[in-house]
This record gives structure tokens, sequence and C-alpha cells, in this order.
């Protein structure tokens, strides 16, 4: 599977605190951290925000969205994706992710 990108939107409560989001893709089984990719801004206190990462592409903030960049990797069956926010607060929430692929060829 060629993963192309993915969304998220990120609430934040009004706790004092840096948010940074992560994006982990693990291969193994998760055993194996193949990349981090850490978005290049620090989310405050009481904010909305979308958050993008897109395969190949440039970093970008523009309002309330802003993007983070992997690399397109074929990622084999048992990889994981996985969404870590740095610093989350308990009254922080977020959405499920909405997932952009496309299979890779045989």
């Amino acid at each position: 599977m060629l993963l192309l990108g993915l969304e998220f939107e990120l609430v934040t409560d009004a706790t004092v605190a840096t948010r940074t989001p992560y994006l982990y893709l693990r291969l193994a089984g998760g055993a194996v951290k193949t990349f981090k990719s850490a978005a290049g801004l620090a989310i405050t206190a009481s904010q909305t925000k979308e958050q993008t990462f897109c395969a190949n592409s440039l970093i970008v903030a523009a309002g309330t969205q802003y993007g983070m960049h992997f690399p397109l990797m074929d990622l084999p069956a048992g990889a994981i994706i996985q969404i870590d926010i740095g610093n989350i607060q308990a009254g922080d929430d977020s959405t499920a992710a909405t997932y952009f692929y496309k299979e890779a060829p045989a």
C-alpha cells in the first residue's frame, strides 16, 4: 500500500502547554520504527487545527491548516501507521484520521 496522506483535526483545551503532532510509520508488526515526522510548529491552548501529513510535499502553514511531510514508500502488510500527540492534555480531542492511499502495483 502506498500511503499518500492523512488528515485529522486537533482541538486543544485551555491548559497552557505546547502540543506537537507526530506521525510514525512502523514495519514488522510495529517493532521497527521506519520513519518519524514531527510537526514543525507548536499547537497551544484553546486552538482547533487541521493536521495533514502528505507524501513528498512541502511543509505548509496557513491559518488553521498545517501540513507535514513523509517519504512515499510502499508499506507492506502488517505495517502500522501511528499518530501521536506530544504533551497532549486530558481535555484535548481529535477526530479519527482520514487516510489517502493507493494499492501498490503487484
